[in-house]
C-alpha cells in the first residue's frame, strides 16, 4: 500500500518533530538541572556529615574531658572529706611551745614541743610542771598544752 503524504501533511509532521524535540530538549534540560541540584545537595549533605562528625569527636573529647575533671573532683572531694573526719576526729589537745613568752611553734605531743625546743638550745630532758605554768627562772621555754575544741577540758601547763 502506499501513502501519500501531502506538503500539508509533512510540514505538519515536520513542526510535530520539532515540537518533539524541543520537548525532549526541554525535558533532559530539567533532568539536567535536577541532577545537578540533587548532586549539589548530596555534597552539601557529606559536608555537613564530615561537619557533624567533627562536631560529635568534639563532643566526646569535651565529655571525656568532663569526666575526667568530675572524676579528680569526685577523688578530691573524697581525700576533703576524709581531711575533714580526720581533723573532727583529731587530737584532744596541742602543745604550744612559747620562748620567752613568744609563741614559738605547736606540735601534737608534749615529746614532739619538747625536742623542737631541744633543737633549739633547750634542754632535752628535766622539763617539770611548775606552778601557775610559768617558766622556771633559768629556762625561758614554756610548753603549754591547750584544748582544740571548746567542748572539750582546757590542758594544763607542763
Amino acid at each position: 500500500m502506499i501513502r501519500l503524504v501531502t506538503a500539508k501533511r509533512l510540514d505538519e509532521m515536520t513542526a510535530e518533530r520539532e515540537r518533539l524535540r524541543a520537548d525532549l530538549a526541554a525535558a533532559l534540560e530539567g533532568q539536567k538541572q535536577a541532577a545537578e541540584r540533587e548532586f549539589a545537595v548530596q555534597q552539601e549533605r557529606g559536608r555537613e556529615r564530615v561537619t557533624a562528625r567533627h562536631e560529635v569527636e568534639s563532643v566526646r573529647w569535651s565529655l571525656d574531658i568532663a569526666r575526667a575533671d568530675a572524676d579528680a573532683l569526685r577523688t578530691e572531694v573524697a581525700q576533703l572529706e576524709e581531711k575533714l573526719r580526720t581533723a573532727e576526729a583529731g587530737p584532744e589537745r596541742v602543745v604550744v611551745l612559747t620562748r620567752r613568752g613568744e609563741i614559738h611553734s605547736v606540735h601534737l605531743t608534749v615529746e614532739a614541743a619538747y625536742a623542737e625546743a631541744a633543737r633549739h638550745g633547750a634542754p632535752a630532758t628535766g622539763w617539770r610542771t611548775t606552778p601557775g605554768g610559768k617558766p622556771l627562772a633559768n629556762s625561758p621555754w614554756r610548753a603549754t598544752p591547750v584544748a582544740v575544741r571548746a567542748d572539750r577540758p582546757r590542758g594544763e601547763a607542763v
